[in-house]
């Protein structure tokens, strides 16, 4: 038996793009928000968010690049009997 992964479209990879404009935006407003001051958990939360956000356009980009799992077996045939 042999299988094989199939993706319908290859465009969806374009939004993985999107990805390093998410961690620029959010280092400059964090950034922009802690001038002269370091706070640790403003920081870990806006990683964490990243992550977060990074996950979701990750996971769009593959849901949106319709994958396909093709299974090769042999035929079995079914015969469904009912008695009344």
């Amino acid at each position: 038996m042999s299988s094989g992964l199939t993706v319908g479209a290859y465009w969806p990879l374009a939004l993985l793009l999107v990805i390093p404009y998410v961690w620029w935006i959010r280092r400059r407003t964090w950034m922009d928000a802690t001038v002269g001051a370091v706070y640790d958990r403003p920081y870990s939360r806006g990683c964490m968010l990243g992550f977060v956000r990074s996950a979701i356009i990750a996971l769009l980009a593959l849901a949106l690049m319709e994958p396909a799992i093709h299974r090769s077996a042999a035929p079995i045939s079914v015969a469904y009997l009912l008695d009344v």
